[in-house]
């Protein structure tokens, strides 16, 4: 597994064999090619410097979906090996351990904010927790919170219409008050927060290694 200490962290929220996915606010939006496109994803957040990941983690669930989620412990921890692009290991502290954790490459940025050449690699832990049936949504944080199965996260990795996503068996999108859902908001999965690798986990192991517990 990968060993870079943790430079971002994410939520991982379920409920009844779902994922809960964050649509962009409308400020984030942009146009591709002429379609207008917004990012779906896991809620995340840099790490801060001695700070617990999990208790970091935990905070996104108000803070992304305004709702209590309960961490939930895994007995493994998932991520590419240096055998395998999806491996796994034992957490050896299942009510605290990430269920995925991986590492990218991320631009350097110096004191005056210009980029530089040379990225660096960063880690980023992604810990699961269950969601509360309530929510409260900020259309300036979430503009919509997308309940998506697995399955359907297969399809989504292509990137497609909201009005075809939203007619996937299981998906289902939840508005915050005051947003606009077009049916023709073409939505794209990035891997920012480890996205497309839950459906490599799920590939691989089946689609119940993502909602398990020991």
């Amino acid at each position: 597994m990968q060993t870079a200490e943790p430079a971002a962290i994410a939520l991982l929220a379920i409920q009844r064999q779902r994922i809960a996915l964050r649509l962009t606010p409308e400020a984030h939006w942009q146009d591709l090619y002429g379609l207008r496109t917004a990012r779906l994803e896991l809620p995340g957040a840099a790490h801060a410097a001695e700070t617990d990941p999990l208790s970091e983690a935990l905070a996104l669930g108000p803070a992304t979906f305004g709702a209590v989620v309960a961490a939930l412990p895994t007995r493994w921890t998932y991520g590419p090996s240096p055998q395998h692009a999806v491996d796994r290991a034992a957490a050896p502290e299942p009510a605290a351990a990430p269920f995925l954790r991986f590492e990218r490459m991320l631009p350097q940025d110096d004191a005056a904010g210009a980029t530089r050449h040379a990225p660096r690699q960063i880690g980023i832990e992604v810990y699961r927790a269950a969601l509360a049936e309530e929510i409260t949504l900020d259309a300036q944080i979430c503009s919509a919170l997308v309940w998506t199965p697995v399955e359907a996260l297969r399809t989504l990795v292509a990137g497609m219409r909201l009005g075809d996503a939203l007619a996937l068996e299981g998906v289902e999108a939840h508005a915050a008050p005051g947003s606009r859902l077009p049916d023709d908001l073409l939505l794209y999965l990035p891997s920012d927060y480890g996205e497309r690798h839950l459906a490599r986990i799920a590939a691989k192991y089946g689609s119940g290694a993502l909602f398990a517990s020991p």
